[in-house]
């Protein structure tokens, strides 16, 4: 993972379907690391997939809706920093139980979403932000560690 523009392979000179002159770039960018990590940029099958790190802003509302609610990402997308899914488990399994002891649908889905919002805005508050230090973690071969 690292930090960089949103065109990032365009502002390279570079296009998406370029495999090989993206791997040449990220060689260049990590070439620091040692050869036995670089293998993760040089022995890999495929085509270079750019997966974009993404965050809704904070804090995420909606109106309320009677019959509709979001959960998971959907409701608060953040970095991969090891809350998401388990926000998402949380989200479903509150969700399914507020359906099961509701009377209706709409009960169920206030229910859910008056303690998953403001639980899902604290946590995003915590994290916002925070994959912008992660390019600053030593590598894996860096003799600060």
């Amino acid at each position: 993972m690292q930090r960089v523009p949103a065109d990032w392979i365009a502002a390279n000179g570079l296009r998406p379907d370029d495999t090989e002159g993206i791997r040449a770039h990220l060689l260049g960018e990590f070439a620091a690391w040692s050869p036995q990590t670089l293998r993760m940029i040089t022995d890999n099958d495929g085509a270079y997939v750019d997966r974009p790190l993404l965050a809704l802003p904070v804090p995420h509302t909606w109106e309320h809706s009677p019959s509709v609610t979001l959960l998971g990402d959907a409701a608060h997308l953040m970095p991969p920093l090891g809350a998401g899914v388990n926000l998402a488990m949380l989200d479903a399994g509150e969700l399914a139980l507020a359906l099961a002891r509701s009377a209706t649908v709409d009960d169920a889905v206030r229910g859910y979403e008056k303690t998953m919002l403001p639980r899902s805005t604290d946590m995003a508050r915590l994290l916002e932000g925070g994959a912008e230090s992660l390019p600053a973690v030593p590598g894996p071969d860096d003799e600060r560690r």
